[in-house]
C-alpha cells in the first residue's frame, strides 16, 4: 500500500501589500490596499492587509468603495516589477527544498515534501520554511499540509496570517465540516444565497442536505459535485513543476472574493492582467503570438477564448486590444464573475525574431522607433507608472 503523499500549500498573506510594506515599513499597522491605479476613484482593489479589512474592503472592489467604507484607507498604486522580483526570490528558495514545486499563482505554490519528510518532520519544516520567509524576506505565509493539493489549500485557509495547519482525510468531518459554507472555493455571492434559501450554513448542512434534487436544480449538478467532492476532502495529489513553465506559455488569473457585476470594472482587470503578462515577456524577453483570456461565472461555467495574431508581440496595448475583443465577444452580459484571466501562448525568443521587411521600410525611421520604445520603456520603469506613451498611441487611447 503507497503512503499518503505530504503536500504543502504555501500562501503568501496579504501578499502585494507585504511586498510594498518592505519599502514602507512604517505603515505597518496602517488600513492599507493595493490598488490598480492607486488613490484614483477609477480603479479596483488588488489586496488589502487585514487592517482594512475590518472595515470591509477586499479585493475585486472598486476604489470609490474602499472610501466610501474607510475614507481613511491608505491607497497604494501596485508595483508588479516588485513582486515578480520576490516571487522568483520565494520560488527558487522552494526549489532549494525540494524539485517538486507548482507555482499556483504569484502568491502561492504546492510544495510535494514527501521525500524530504522522511529526514525532517513535516510541521518542523513548515515552520523552518514560515521562519525564512517572515525574516529573511519579510514575507508572512500560511501553510497547509495535507495528503492532496485541495486539503493542503484549504489548510493553508484555515488560519491567516501566519497560520500552519494539518488537513488529513480522517479529519474532514471534524474540521472542515463546522465551518460556513462560503468557505468553499466556489461558493460566491449568488450561490451562498441559494444555499442560505435551503438552510443550508454550514458545509455539514451541505452534505446532509436531504433532497438532493432540489439542490442540483438550484445550483446545478456540476456545482454540487465539485462542492461534495471538496466536503469529503477528494483531491489532486500530483504536484506538477512544469504546469506554470513559462516557456511554453505565460498566463495570470485572479479570483476574486467579490464577484464582478460591472462591467467598466472587469475591463480594468482586463487590462491590468494584459499589463502583468507584457511585463513578464519583456523581463524573460519573449514575444507570443496566440493571446487567450479565461472568464470564470458565479456558476462554476469556464469558458477560453483565444486569437492568434500575425506577429509575435509583447506590449501591452496589442496584447489588451486582443483581450477586450476576446472578452467583447464571450462575455454573456449578464452572469457575475468570479475569475478573469489572460494568458499568451506560442512564445518565442525575442532575439530570434527577424522581422520581415518590405523595400518600403525605411530602416533608420525603424531603427529611432526602437530605441524610443526602450526609452520610454526604461523611463516608465524608473517612476514605477506607465506615464510616458507614444504620440498615436495617446491619440489611439483619446
Amino acid at each position: 500500500m503507497n503512503k499518503a503523499k505530504i503536500i504543502f500549500h504555501i500562501d503568501m498573506n496579504c501578499y502585494f501589500v507585504s511586498c510594498e510594506l518592505i519599502n514602507n515599513p512604517k505603515l505597518l499597522n496602517e488600513p492599507i490596499a493595493v490598488a490598480s491605479k492607486g488613490a484614483s476613484y477609477k480603479g479596483i482593489i488588488l489586496t488589502s492587509s487585514y487592517n482594512a479589512r475590518k472595515y470591509g474592503i477586499y479585493s475585486g472592489m472598486p476604489t470609490s468603495e474602499a472610501l466610501r467604507l474607510y475614507p481613511k484607507v491608505i491607497l497604494l498604486d501596485s508595483h508588479y516589477d516588485l513582486y515578480e522580483k520576490y516571487h522568483k526570490m520565494f520560488v527558487e528558495y522552494f526549489k532549494s527544498i525540494t524539485p517538486l514545486v507548482e507555482v499556483a499563482s504569484i502568491d502561492e505554490a504546492y510544495l510535494d515534501v514527501t521525500e524530504v519528510c522522511k529526514k525532517i518532520n513535516p510541521l518542523v519544516l513548515a515552520k523552518k520554511i514560515q521562519d525564512y520567509l517572515y525574516k529573511q524576506l519579510h514575507l508572512p505565509c500560511s501553510i497547509g499540509i495535507g495528503p492532496n493539493k485541495l486539503l493542503a489549500k484549504i489548510g493553508s485557509d484555515y488560519k491567516k496570517p501566519l497560520g500552519i495547519t494539518v488537513l488529513r482525510k480522517r479529519e474532514v468531518q471534524e474540521k472542515l465540516w463546522p465551518l460556513p459554507i462560503s468557505s468553499m472555493m466556489g461558493v460566491g455571492k449568488k450561490t451562498l444565497k441559494e444555499l442560505e434559501f435551503l438552510k443550508i450554513k454550514t458545509i455539514e448542512d451541505f452534505v446532509k442536505y436531504q433532497d438532493v434534487k432540489i439542490l442540483k436544480t438550484i445550483i446545478g449538478e456540476q456545482s454540487y459535485n465539485n462542492l461534495l467532492d471538496q466536503a469529503y476532502g477528494n483531491g489532486n495529489n500530483v504536484v506538477d513543476p512544469t504546469s506554470h513553465d513559462t516557456y511554453l506559455s505565460m498566463s495570470h488569473s485572479e479570483t476574486f472574493e467579490n464577484e464582478l457585476f460591472d462591467k467598466r470594472v472587469m475591463e480594468e482587470e482586463l487590462n491590468r492582467l494584459s499589463k502583468i503578462i507584457s511585463n513578464r515577456l519583456v523581463y524573460h524577453q519573449f514575444l507570443g503570438q496566440t493571446i487567450s483570456i479565461q472568464i470564470k461565472y458565479n456558476d462554476f461555467k469556464n469558458i477560453t477564448r483565444s486569437k492568434t495574431i500575425i506577429e509575435p508581440v509583447n506590449d501591452h496595448q496589442t496584447i489588451f486590444e486582443v483581450v477586450k475583443e476576446l472578452f467583447d465577444n464571450a462575455y454573456d452580459e449578464v452572469t457575475p464573475i468570479r475569475l478573469l484571466g489572460v494568458g499568451v501562448s506560442k512564445l518565442v525568443n525575442a532575439d530570434k525574431i527577424v522581422k520581415q521587411m518590405s523595400i518600403y521600410d525605411n530602416f533608420d525611421d525603424m531603427d529611432k522607433s526602437i530605441n524610443i520604445d526602450k526609452l520610454i520603456n526604461n523611463i516608465n520603469k524608473e517612476i514605477g507608472k506607465d506615464l510616458l506613451v507614444k504620440g498615436y498611441a495617446a491619440l489611439k487611447k483619446n
